[in-house]
């Protein structure tokens, strides 16, 4: 079956490069059926991927529509690809990026959304980082399980080696792209998708390292993953130990780089009341748990 799949991606390919137009339904009629196929191979690597990959069809209906049924395969296949493919996919989206955008350039970006949220966790943590400096959320379907994939914490007991790597990129593409995508979720209707997402965000403002990425950021960032943190905390009910200490820890930094700067003459400054008001209310929903209290306890100058 590996061998089938390899060779007709390869009949595509030629096909893609000598644009030979009265075989393009048999063509299409091929991708089909290798479509089917790969939807349960499972294959480390196949020699025709490197080469489709590489490839850039020119902007007609179709190259285009051929090229898009090829990354079909290659998106059934991710799952068992070696993780080396991920950055080609990346390069190659990259390339189609720059193409004049029609109905089938978005349908082929929507499948690269779709072939690398398939892919395996791996270490391209920077390349991720680039790939969201400029690329768009049209898709936040795939892009949500896309991040899921790569930064979400599987095991408690191990270090989300992923996430540590992302926390410590200060020009953060990623976590900017998070937050735009938190616009979108409705809490009133939340479906599974925006769950997912909501348990990486989880995950992301209890990181241990995720103070120090904050507390580098430029204050309108701050006071966007303070408006993110206060309505977050508001759908979890069972915040560990850990994950409280995480939280509190870069709130009440925040906290104490802006209260001394409440006086009479700036009670009524609209950033700086933005800030308070979101902490305290950070502060009271989670002041329900123990952890909580003690941590004030032993930081009692912390709300002076």
């Amino acid at each position: 079956m590996a061998s089938e799949v390899n060779a007709g991606i390869e009949s595509s390919l030629q096909w893609l490069k000598s644009s030979s137009d009265g075989s393009f339904e048999q063509q299409l009629s091929v991708l089909s059926n290798l479509v089917e196929l790969s939807s349960s191979l499972k294959v480390q690597s196949l020699e025709s991927i490197r080469p489709a990959l590489a490839y850039c069809p020119s902007n007609n209906v179709q190259q285009l529509r051929i090229y898009r049924g090829i990354l079909l395969v290659i998106r059934n296949l991710a799952p068992s690809l070696n993780p080396d493919y991920f950055p080609l996919v990346i390069q190659s989206f990259h390339e189609i990026w720059k193409l004049e955008v029609n109905e089938w350039v978005i349908k082929i970006r929507q499948v690269y959304w779709e072939v690398l949220a398939n892919f395996q966790r791996n270490q391209y943590v920077v390349s991720i980082n680039d790939l969201f400096s400029w690329s768009d959320l049209d898709f936040p379907s795939p892009v949500i399980h896309f991040l899921f994939r790569q930064f979400y914490t599987e095991d408690l007991d191990v270090t989300n080696e992923s996430l540590l790597r992302l926390l410590k990129i200060k020009e953060n593409h990623v976590l900017g792209a998070i937050q735009k995508l938190f616009l979108k979720v409705d809490f009133e209707n939340v479906d599974h998708d925006s769950k997912m997402f909501v348990h990486l965000l989880y995950d992301i403002i209890t990181h241990e390292s995720f103070s120090n990425w904050v507390n580098q950021q430029i204050e309108e960032v701050k006071i966007q993953w303070l408006d993110l943190t206060a309505i977050v905390v508001q759908t979890k009910e069972d915040w560990n130990n850990f994950q409280l200490l995480g939280l509190l820890i870069w709130v009440e930094s925040i906290y104490s780089e802006y209260a001394p700067k409440l006086n009479p003459e700036t009670i009524k400054e609209e950033t700086l009341e933005r800030v308070l008001s979101n902490v305290l209310q950070i502060f009271a929903e989670l002041a329900k748990f123990k952890a909580t209290v003690q941590y004030f306890e032993h930081n009692s100058d912390a709300l002076r």
